[in-house]
């Protein structure tokens, strides 16, 4: 029985190392899965500019990224019912069954009106052709205060990634169901499982 039990001990704990290994690179504290709305209070020094928007797929998840000209601001992302523009108020429709909303705060999409004001990034709608991240649409840039709204294949877990050099926001949509969450046992739990196991299955000890 105790053979047994090691043996059985070794597979799990052999297995979780091999899930994690597989598992995607984490590049910031707060990276947990789940479908929770996500948010940070900054005050930066500078006011952030949002310098490109890019999409990519990776192994288990589709990933858009902001990326921005001095630091990092504050933000909210998280799944809502329904999008609107900002300041308008006009509904807004993507691809998808399921949205989430991106409020990036403070920040601005367009140069400073010295410049003539004209935006920084592409601000028409696209479709990324990707397994989850369905479409991307800027639905405001207005008084420090950018938002986009992500047209998602279906209700999924995501995380969010603060990068640096330069300041980027990722936002990683799980594309597959193979995301575990792990769970620290203790000798006695593991020992415990399998005893009750085996009596179960009318083993001896």
């Amino acid at each position: 029985m105790r053979l047994v039990r090691s043996a059985l001990l070794t597979l799990v704990l052999a297995g979780a190392a091999l899930a994690a290994a597989a598992a995607p690179a984490m590049a910031s504290p707060a990276t947990s899965w789940s479908t929770a709305t996500r948010a940070s209070h900054r005050v930066p020094a500078g006011l952030p500019v949002l310098a490109d928007v890019r999409t990519a797929h990776h192994p288990g998840f589709d990933r858009i990224t902001f990326e921005l000209s001095g630091p990092l601001p504050g933000y909210r992302i998280g799944y809502v019912p329904s999008l609107t523009e900002d300041p308008s108020g006009r509904p807004v429709d993507l691809a998808g069954s399921a949205t989430i909303e991106v409020v990036l705060q403070p920040a601005q999409a367009h140069a400073n009106p010295l410049n003539s004001g004209a935006p920084t990034v592409d601000t028409e709608p696209f479709s990324p052709g990707l397994p989850a991240l369905k479409e991307v649409d800027q639905t405001g840039d207005f008084e420090n205060v950018v938002s986009y709204g992500l047209g998602i294949d279906h209700r999924a877990s995501f995380r969010v990634l603060e990068l640096t050099g330069p300041s980027r926001l990722a936002i990683d949509v799980a594309t597959t169901n193979t995301l575990i969450a792990f769970r620290t046992y203790s000798r006695h739990d593991l020992d415990r499982m399998f005893s009750v196991g085996f009596e179960a299955a009318g083993q001896p000890d």
